[in-house]
């Protein structure tokens, strides 16, 4: 009995012992949830370009370009187009925004050679944040989460385990389309050229970094302020129409098959794209009307409202040189037209249909910017060697001044003849000696665009004088004069015809005097006579109603201060 006793009290004193001795802190499981979180804070995206700008710039003026790349001058049959791309300098995020333009930037990690321009993500833009654990080199070994977030809502919060490395992964398409999760077996994501779509922008831009957890339990971690680089390329088209001296009413750029831009997957790993594949009409890279930017009045030189639209697009970055076509399959320009009665002016809507627009040589790097340039003119009726514009020049009293203060000067839509002398704007279309010296240039070389147009010398009239296929139209007690080109130009719907015309005004003794040898609507019209001025200042080209192909055109010579009419010839090279 006495050593049962005893074996009692030894257990007894065995496990007081045990216990006292026992650790305070239970193993961790390492199956058990992850202790740790890492916060992700997102601050926008950066393009790639090197400049020396100054920190905490607030606006870049999006004009700013550089590089031009190819420029050249193609004829389209209905209208012909100087084209030119060039590589931007600004880092400006465009948002489009009730047909606003808005910028916002940020200049920081300034150093001597290179200044980190960053613009804030757009409103409601989805991004993904993958968490691989790594080796001990950095490199990613395990996909262990991902989430998506949106811009302005919560940052985005991931498990994690404590005191261990990660690889993080961000990445956007600066969009509002939901982004498909990441396989984890995979490290690509398929990137598709676009337009500048709110839910389907592929706006691809990247970043990527290393974060070893505290060894805290419960404990947070937070990578502040991360910087996505644009991997796409960002593509600008501005449709310009201000050498058509009208509006676009309706354009929608696209990029077609054989177009030159390339779909392919971006590896989050390698931080590059591979597998290229050229797009489709299926991949539908377009922009409509509707989502293009109309440049305001008073910015780089556009006189009115949607005289310059710009278009944005995105591509994947090959850096290989490839040929670039872009494709307006409807183009629409609304024209002002004076109507032969005088009162409020007529609108004429012009159709012009599959333009293709094509640059030659074109390599896109990663994260930069170009600047298409299509300046559309209007198109010129042939007559022997010379290319004359279809109808008279014009001063414009009702915009702004040009930027050293002069007037503006365009071609009319057409040659009305008019039935009313008060019809007739007797202030605008007819022009003294001064327009030989315009503060330096000559008249035509203030139309848009410069250097393209000319004045006619005395032997481009005399040609047309030569020329036999002219005829005189009369309507309403009128008359003008009409000469068909040995090949027929392109008419309506994108001209009102495909004749050469000129109708006569008369001319003035000085700008304030009434209209002389002018008899509108009048039985003694056949008296009517029209004066063209030329470059030399005192040869003016009469145009006389005559049923002799030989009379119709006479060169003569009055003082050079008379007030006459102008049209213009393409510039000879």
């Amino acid at each position: 009995m006495r050593n049962f006793t005893e074996y009692l009290v030894f257990l007894f004193f065995l496990l007081t012992f045990t216990a006292c001795n026992k650790p305070n802190v239970i193993p961790e499981n390492p199956h058990a949830l992850k202790n740790n979180k890492i916060h992700f804070f997102i601050k926008g995206l950066e393009d790639n370009v090197e400049s020396k700008m100054v920190a905490n710039t607030k606006t870049i003026n999006t004009n700013s370009k550089s590089t031009e790349i190819s420029s050249k001058i193609i004829d389209l049959k209905e209208l012909d187009a100087i084209i030119s791309i060039s590589e931007m300098n600004t880092l400006s995020n465009h948002h489009y925004s009730n047909g606003k333009f808005e910028r916002e930037s940020y200049a920081i990690n300034k150093s001597e050679n290179k200044t980190k321009q960053v613009n804030p993500l757009n409103h409601g833009s989805h991004y993904r944040i993958v968490l691989y654990k790594t080796d001990q080199t950095g490199n990613p070994i395990e996909l262990v989460d991902q989430q998506e977030g949106i811009i302005g809502n919560n940052a985005i919060a991931l498990s994690a385990l404590r005191n261990t490395n990660y690889r993080w992964y961000a990445y956007t398409f600066n969009n509002t389309n939901r982004i498909k999760e990441l396989n984890a077996n995979e490290s690509k994501i398929f990137v598709l050229p676009s337009g500048n779509n709110d839910l389907n922008r592929q706006d691809f831009a990247y970043a990527t970094g290393l974060i070893k957890t505290s060894n805290e339990i419960g404990g947070t971690n937070s990578i502040n302020n991360i910087v996505m680089s644009r991997k796409s390329s960002r593509i600008i088209v501005e449709v310009n129409s201000i050498g058509m001296f009208a509006a676009v009413e309706y354009a929608s750029p696209k990029f077609k098959d054989k177009s030159g831009l390339y779909k392919a997957e971006f590896n989050i790993k390698t931080a590059s794209f591979e597998n290229y594949s050229p797009i489709s009409n299926t991949d539908h890279v377009f922009n409509s009307h509707n989502s293009g930017y109309s440049v305001p009045v008073g910015i780089d030189s556009v006189p009115e409202e949607n005289w310059k639209r710009r278009y944005t697009f995105y591509t994947t970055s090959t850096k290989n040189e490839t040929q670039l076509q872009v494709t307006l399959d409807t183009l629409w320009i609304m024209s002002e037209r004076l109507q032969e009665r005088g009162g409020p002016k007529d609108f004429r809507n012009r159709e012009f249909l599959n333009k293709t627009f094509t640059i030659p040589k074109f390599s896109p790097e990663p994260g930069k910017s170009y600047f298409i340039s299509i300046k559309l003119v209007e198109s010129a009726i042939t007559i022997g060697g010379t290319q004359w514009a279809r109808s008279n020049v014009y001063r414009v009293s009702d915009t702004p001044l040009s930027s050293d203060r002069f007037w503006n000067y365009r071609f009319r839509y057409d040659n009305p003849v008019y039935e009313l002398m008060s019809a007739v704007p007797s202030q605008t279309d007819f022009f003294q000696n001064d327009i030989y010296v315009l503060n330096g240039k000559n008249i035509y070389e203030r139309i848009y665009p410069e250097g393209v147009w000319d004045l006619p010398t005395v032997s481009d009239f005399e040609q047309l004088d030569n020329f036999k296929d002219k005829g005189i139209i009369i309507k309403n007690n009128g008359w003008s004069l009409w000469i068909t080109p040995p090949i027929p130009p392109i008419g309506a719907p994108s001209y009102p015809h495909s004749y050469l015309v000129f109708a006569p005004n008369g001319y003035k003794l000085n700008p304030n005097s009434a209209i002389l040898e002018y008899y509108p609507n009048n039985s003694n019209y056949r008296s009517t006579k029209g004066y063209w001025r030329t470059k030399a200042q005192s040869t003016f080209a009469q145009i006389n109603f005559s049923r002799s192909q030989g009379t119709m055109i006479e060169m003569q010579t009055y003082p050079s201060s008379r007030n006459a009419c102008i049209r213009c010839i393409r510039k000879k090279i």
